[in-house]
């Protein structure tokens, strides 16, 4: 047993000190920092489809999933309910979305063995520098994808990493039956909202354990499933028994959660006739694999690294090498490296990323950050290297007020000032000539191409909630099915005039083919053209409630 317990990480006795619960609010003030500050600029929205669609979904139709989708569960809309205007829910699905994305940053170090003794504030640091970083060196993209939580990997990376730390033996015994339901609850929200993540968790898990078990480390401090490893294996070498004790609660906290979620998967997932709705598990062809690596390594670089961001990483590469040599490199660092390669490469192995999507880049997006995470954590090890005697000064300064005024700085100078008027000038900007025209229309459909209808969708409502007409005008186009059934409101006969968005014209035909057959729709000929708009009478056969199974969550 380790008798100092500052050193050892795992011991039952090292209950989190005043300073660690300081540097917690510390971290928890830098988060709601950010969110706030970027709730309040246009650089974090980007309305296009796949983002307004949550939004669309808490305002107009919850479903326990993506619409149309099997995957990608709708935590952030329901969330957000309460707040019904289309732009202020936005928001709040935006500052959530931010929150817990910056989240990850400092639960990424804080969750790895080296850093969890109470003693030890590093992964404070290590979370502010790579929170700045982002903020200061990462494209565009970073804002517009990861952290608004549209596509759901900082929500769901920060659900998973909180669960599992709850789940860790180092906290106290006490209150173990309400840490391992809090564990359990918000490991399954996370894989609930992507459950892509349970890849990346499994190998977190067992990266860390195995590199954590074969270095020199103090004993883990007597445990239930310590002494009954004692009991029935007692020639089990002590590194083995230390792993496997470290992976269990994690192990079955994460199994739980994908059990769990594996059930609602059966229950809850709709009906889809699209395939391209459905999760894929095929395999990339051998053939294809090594070029699809690279791609995606090419894909990850330009779109949310960028030559600052890269030039970050790379002296995070030359500085390891300097820690390496002085024996101080932090061991979390080589964690977090293999975890983010497996993880690329795992991604890079599935059909529907390789050859599906073409390796965007936002599949590997937990890749990312965790490279930058490393970057941050060597990072402040050679800044405590460089400090000696001052660093304890510089310790206890970023724990009480360094953090935030670390971030504060960052957000001036990437960012540029808040403004309390962002939502009249995104109103402004949404008053599309197109939104206006239907206004006038008075009509209570819009169809037309997936990338046209839901911004004019969203942009119509959010124009109808601002003169305060309580009246709502539905999408018709992929997607859609998920509110047919509510479509009876707006047009209590099954028929109705809609707007047809000319935003394709190539493929004008097509698309209203499409929409009359997917959505089992006649569609009458055109009563009035305009330069951006056709005008159609239409009709519909409202579905059988009974069987919009995993659809109907009406309010």
């Amino acid at each position: 047993m380790a008798s100092d317990p500052a050193v050892c990480c795992w011991s039952s006795a090292s209950v989190p000190g005043p300073r660690h619960w300081w540097a917690a609010g510390s971290a928890v003030a830098c988060c709601l920092i950010v969110a706030g500050w970027l709730s309040l600029s246009e650089k974090l929205y980007l309305f296009s489809s796949d983002s307004l669609i949550p939004t669309l979904a808490s305002t107009m139709q919850w479903t326990f999933y993506y619409w149309e989708s099997d995957r990608l569960g709708q935590l952030l809309p329901l969330l957000a309910m309460p707040v019904q205007d289309p732009l202020g829910n936005n928001m709040l699905q935006c500052f959530l979305g931010v929150l817990l994305g910056i989240g990850v940053l400092f639960l990424l170090p804080a969750f790895l063995p080296a850093f969890a003794s109470s003693r030890n504030d590093s992964w404070l640091a290590a979370g502010t520098i790579t929170v700045a970083a982002i903020l200061l060196c990462s494209p565009p993209k970073i804002f517009h994808i990861y952290l608004p939580g549209s596509h759901t990997y900082g929500p769901s990376l920060c659900l998973t990493l909180g669960g599992l730390l709850l789940a860790t033996p180092r906290w106290s015994r006490r209150h173990f039956v309400g840490r391992l339901a809090a564990a359990v609850a918000l490991v399954t929200c996370g894989l609930w909202v992507n459950l892509a993540v349970f890849i990346f968790a499994a190998i977190l898990i067992a990266v860390d354990a195995l590199l954590w078990a074969r270095r020199e480390h103090p004993a883990v401090e007597d445990t239930a499933i310590g002494r009954l490893l004692d009991r029935r294996l007692p020639w089990l070498p002590a590194w083995i028994r230390d792993g496997v004790t470290l992976v269990i609660p994690m192990a079955l906290v994460l199994a739980t959660g994908l059990i769990v979620n594996i059930v609602a998967r059966k229950i809850f997932a709709p009906e889809i006739k699209s395939a391209y709705s459905h999760t894929s598990f095929g395999i990339t062809p051998l053939e294809v694999y090594p070029g699809a690596v690279l791609q995606m390594i090419r894909n990850a670089v330009t779109d949310y690294l960028g030559i600052a961001g890269l030039g970050f990483v790379a002296a995070s590469v030359v500085a390891a090498a300097w820690l390496w040599r002085r024996g101080s490199l932090p061991a979390a660092v080589t964690t977090l490296w293999i975890t983010a390669g497996l993880f690329l490469l795992a991604v890079c192995g599935l059909r529907h990323v390789s050859l599906g999507n073409a390796c965007n880049a936002r599949y590997v997006l937990p890749s990312i950050v965790t490279i930058q995470a490393a970057a941050g954590l060597v990072a402040a090890g050679v800044i405590r290297e460089m400090a000696g005697a001052y660093e304890p000064f510089l310790r206890r300064s970023l724990v009480c007020w360094g953090s935030p005024v670390v971030i504060v700085l960052a957000l001036a100078v990437a960012v540029g000032p808040p403004s309390p008027d962002v939502p009249r000038r995104l109103l402004t900007r949404f008053a599309s000539p197109e939104a206006e025209e239907i206004l006038e229309s008075g009509v209570g459909f819009i169809a037309g191409d997936y990338w046209a209808v839901w911004p004019t969708v969203f942009k119509v409502n959010l124009l109808l909630a601002e003169r305060g007409e309580t009246r709502r005008v539905w999408g018709i186009g992929y997607r859609a099915s998920v509110t047919k059934h509510r479509w009876i409101e707006t047009a209590p006969d099954g028929s109705g005039r809609l707007a047809y968005l000319k935003a394709a014209p190539q493929h004008y035909g097509y698309a209203l083919d499409w929409l009359a057959e997917n959505l089992d729709l006649e569609i009458g000929p055109c009563e009035r053209s305009t330069e951006r708009i056709d005008y159609r009478r239409f009709r519909f056969a409202p579905p059988d409630r009974a069987a919009m199974k995993g659809h109907d969550f009406a309010r």
